[in-house]
């Protein structure tokens, strides 16, 4: 910290030439400020020759302290060096303690910003040195301040902490509150570099207060940019933004910062949003970072701006953009312009993730191998456990469900090692769609119980929204029809306060599907036709085929067969715009039952048959069931008792062993109407049962219609 202890002549009524002087050094300082180096320069050339010329000393020594000061912000080391060597022979000719320890601090300053620590603490030690005897406590505390920040930088907390201690207990024996408000900031940069995170943390926001108290505004931004970054290293981001918000009303009352300082902030709050999951205001503030990053012809702030874009694209699904900038990005870590690799390995699996959105799976997957050949479980389990859920998804993406279920163990090990745990809680609840997948429910709905118990206690909605739409639509199919309405509910909630569209329309369409199967049909095509309305403003086609199918479904139920065959038809083209073989498989396993119930039973066969062969390419159990039952009613529908019974059989087993409910009434309800035809009605009479205690339990309205064939 150079010290310029700028101000005017202490006389009451100053001369014209005093006059002249304190205007050319306010208008160097407001330049300065402002970041204007060319016109500070010029005000204070003018200085040093209007006060050498009229043998004004003390100015003359202020303004070549000054000029020196801009050099160094300039990295104009060598003339910074004259400036303040100029000054300092003037300080001794003039016999000036004071002077001559304000000199030697910004020689070593000089030194300290060419990141020279020994010559910098042997200039500082010399000014304090030098101070110490003229009981200047402003001269001495700065001395002392700066040795501090040179032992810090040379892996000497401790001393450090001394130090600041003696500046600290100087500032409140004069009861000055002023100098007290940096001593007691600087004393807790220093703990927190030594470990001591949380006492630092405590001292910082004493001293921010001070330094609000004494209007030491460049103090109260520094100490709110801290204290910030320690919220982001303890996960409370929500506060971290809070503070950086303040900072930036703050610098924008206060004027006169300089663009460093924008282009610091608009990067760190680009980060802030980005943790908080504001992809929208992540990308506007990353977008700031980079034209201020321009203007200073910054190339590492570019790099680093970039980085965020590319973040912030790839959270708000523009992944082709997001390739482009996380690229960009990544090009100057192989360069070695950027260097941690933990933010290279964020970018790495960001990159992955678009560029599996874009299909391109084998760029993805070398991306997540390079962050496992970056890391090991002791130097960066966080990432490892990543970039191990990012490759279990692909191969749980392939269908490869037993290698997925693997790899997300190894990840949930390594999240649990760190204490990550939202982390645990998102990677439960990819371990419990999988097995959910793989028709292992009861596992499922422990996996997505546990993650709700760890989310209990943390304020993360992004993966409470997830966890609870995930459990909920298990819920609905093990039949606990209330706590999954009560889920969905509270889910799209969240969707809703976190402003994701995408997620909003997927949790919509899900508690739809809850109304259909209770029966609540118009309840459900409002609900669907919500959703539907903001797939189609985002473009989804894989929503749409799924909305748009249940929709028709909902239509069928209702005793509507043309709107029915309509929407189901729009739902298959979307299917193959989708690309998705296990959507196909639904959207033609429903159709074919919408035919079946008019009696077309050649064109049902038809799609039942390709639905079929679709859900087993897909590995799709509970729609393998499910279509099974549908193709056991038409073997039935056409007198083929033998091979409807087998294969109705077949499902009911299936059903059972997943504990999916709703295939397991199907599957007995079909194996009922076979007996009834055979006219075994003992049979008969045991399926309808079973049939009508499942409906019943998933409160669906086909356990009325059972009712009478039980009686």
């Amino acid at each position: 910290m150079l010290g310029l202890f700028r101000g005017k002549a202490q006389k009451p009524e100053p001369d014209a030439i005093e006059q002249q002087l304190n205007h050319l050094m306010r208008t160097g300082t407001e330049a300065q400020e402002q970041g204007r180096n060319e016109l500070a320069l010029q005000s204070y050339e003018q200085g040093v020759e209007l006060a050498r010329f009229n043998g004004r000393s003390t100015f003359e020594h202020t303004f070549l302290s000054s000029l020196g000061a801009v050099y160094v912000g300039q990295k104009r080391y060598d003339e910074a060096d004259t400036a303040f060597r100029q000054a300092l022979n003037l300080a001794h000719h003039l016999g000036n303690s004071v002077f001559i320890a304000r000199s030697l601090n910004n020689l070593g300053e000089l030194y300290a910003a060419q990141s020279e620590w020994s010559q910098a603490q042997q200039y500082h030690q010399e000014a304090l040195d030098t101070a110490r005897p003229t009981g200047d406590v402003t001269t001495i505390v700065l001395a002392l301040e700066n040795l501090a920040r040179n032992y810090l930088n040379q892996e000497n907390p401790s001393y450090a902490i001394h130090l600041l201690k003696e500046a600290v207990a100087l500032a409140q024996a004069r009861q000055n509150v002023y100098l007290g408000a940096g001593a007691l900031g600087r004393l807790a940069e220093a703990m927190i570099a030594s470990g001591d995170r949380s006492g630092g943390s405590k001292l910082m926001e004493q001293a921010l207060r001070l330094s609000n108290q004494v209007g030491r505004h460049k103090l109260t931004l520094r100490w709110l940019m801290q204290l910030a970054e320690t919220d982001i290293e303890n996960k409370r981001y929500h506060t971290a933004l809070q503070r950086y918000q303040h900072a930036e009303e703050l610098a924008h009352r206060v004027g006169n910062q300089s663009p460093a300082f924008f282009l610091k902030l608009a990067l760190s709050m680009s980060n802030a949003f980005l943790l908080v999951g504001n992809f929208e205001a992540a990308l506007t503030q990353a977008e700031r970072a980079q034209m201020h990053a321009q203007q200073q012809e910054d190339d590492i702030a570019m790099a680093r701006a970039a980085g965020y874009l590319g973040l912030a694209l790839q959270g708000s699904k523009n992944h082709e953009e997001a390739v482009e900038k996380l690229q960009l990005a990544l090009s100057h870590y192989d360069t070695g312009d950027l260097n941690d690799t933990t933010e290279q390995a964020r970018l790495l699996l960001a990159l992955g993730r678009s560029q599996q959105h874009l299909n391109d799976t084998d760029a993805a997957l070398a991306a997540y191998q390079r962050v496992l050949a970056m890391t090991s479980n002791d130097d960066n389990p966080v990432r490892r456990a990543e970039a191990l859920q990012l490759v279990a998804a692909t191969h749980a993406a392939r269908l490869e469900r037993d290698e997925a279920i693997q790899l997300y163990q190894d990840a949930y090990r390594l999240f649990e090692q760190a204490g990550e745990t939202h982390r645990v809680a998102r990677v439960l609840c990819d371990l419990g769609s999988t097995r959910r997948a793989k028709g292992d429910f009861n596992s499922a709905l422990t996996d997505f119980e546990n993650a709700l118990v760890l989310l209990s206690n943390i304020d993360d909605r992004v993966s409470r929204g997830l966890v609870l739409s995930n459990a909920a639509i298990i819920y609905t199919e093990m039949g606990d029809i209330q706590t999954a309405r009560s889920f969905f509910e509270d889910a799209i909630k969240l969707a809703r306060e976190l402003g994701d569209r995408y997620v909003e329309s997927v949790r919509l369409g899900n508690l739809a599907w809850l109304y259909i199967l209770v029966g609540k049909l118009t309840l459900a095509i409002e609900t669907l036709e919500k959703a539907i309305n903001i797939s189609r403003d985002l473009d989804e086609s894989l929503l749409l085929t799924i909305q748009t199918s249940n929709l028709g479904w909902a239509y069928h139920l209702k005793g509507e067969p043309d709107t029915s065959f309509s929407l189901l038809k729009q739902a298959l083209l979307y299917a193959d715009k989708a690309n998705s073989v296990q959507w196909r498989g639904v959207v033609k396993s429903n159709l074919g039952a919408v035919y079946l119930a008019q009696g077309d039973y050649e064109q049902a066969r038809s799609l039942l048959d390709e639905a079929l062969a679709d859900n087993t390419d897909a590995q799709d159990s509970e729609n393998i069931v499910l279509t099974q039952s549908r193709i056991a009613a038409l073997l039935l529908a056409t007198d083929q008792f033998e091979a409807a019974e087998a294969l109705a059989q077949e499902a009911n087993t299936a059903a059972r062993r997943m504990a999916f409910r709703k295939g397991n009434a199907d599957a007995s309800r079909v194996l009922g109407d076979i007996y009834q035809r055979k006219d075994d009605r003992e049979k008969a009479r045991t399926h309808y049962t079973e049939a009508h205690r499942l409906y019943k339990m998933l409160q669906n309205p086909a356990a009325d219609e059972l009712a009478s064939l039980i009686q």
